[in-house]
């Protein structure tokens, strides 16, 4: 019989799989709101996104991870690109 934390991270491995499954289908398939969203890269095992009680220290390295990916994402960004897109997309649509 798996124990009480196997079974808890096996629960919490496929909720996050199902959780995800429509964030990514909805982005495949509208790749110019694909272009307008950014990542902040959390893939380290000190952050789980079921932790409800992140410390203070935690919440503020978040944050500054968050704001740096911010920042890059904006840096990089192609407005003219984009917002050529969206008008194209909106042209499509109102065929």
């Amino acid at each position: 019989m798996p124990s009480a934390g196997r079974s808890q991270g096996n629960f919490g491995r496929m909720f996050n799989t199902i959780r995800n499954y429509y964030d990514k289908d909805f982005l495949l398939k509208n790749e110019v709101y694909q272009r307008g969203v950014g990542k902040v890269d959390l893939s380290s095992d000190q952050y789980n996104w079921l932790n409800f009680f992140l410390s203070d220290k935690d919440k503020i390295d978040m944050f500054v991870l968050g704001a740096k990916a911010a920042c890059e994402f904006l840096r990089n960004f192609n407005w003219e690109t984009y917002k050529n897109d969206r008008t194209d997309l909106q042209i499509q649509l109102k065929k």
